[in-house]
Parts: structure tokens; sequence; C-alpha cells
């Protein structure tokens, strides 16, 4: 779990630096909570710029979901979340 956790990181870390709209302002700041373990944020953020359309974000929403992290665990939402961000 620890070593998904640092790979998500790492990933949405690198695709957040690029110079691409504002959802990947949201993703900066999800990916911050993230790490330190606050999910109701990173949750909040997430949400926000997979509005916008941001796929890793439903990634990193379904993420959250399917651990119970930041909202009610929801196995039948994260999954298709996750699937929308790959």
């Amino acid at each position: 779990m620890e070593g998904m956790k640092k790979t998500l990181a790492l990933l949405i870390t690198f695709v957040a630096t690029l110079p691409l709209p504002n959802a990947f302002a949201d993703m900066s700041a999800g990916i911050a909570a993230y790490i330190a373990e606050d999910y109701k944020t990173a949750f909040k953020e997430f949400e926000a710029a997979a509005r916008q359309g941001n796929t890793y974000a439903q990634f990193g929403l379904g993420r959250l979901l399917s651990e119970g992290q930041g909202a009610p665990k929801n196995q039948s939402v994260s999954i298709p979340r996750q699937s929308r961000g790959l």
C-alpha cells in the first residue's frame, strides 16, 4: 500500500507540474494534501480538478473512494473513476 501511495503521488506530481490548464492547480493542492494524509482536503481538490476534466484527478478520487479516505468507502463509484483516469 505504501509503495502504491508513493508511486501515485510521484505520477500525479509529475503531471501536475506540466504547464496545463487550471485543473492542475487543484491537483497540486490535492497531491500535497494526500501526501500529508489530509484525505478530506485531497478529495475536495481532486474533485474540483476532476470536474474540469482532469483524468488524473478521476484516478485519485477513485483511489480515495476505494480506501475510504476523505469520503466513505464506495467500490461501485471508485472502480469507474479509476478506469476513467487510466
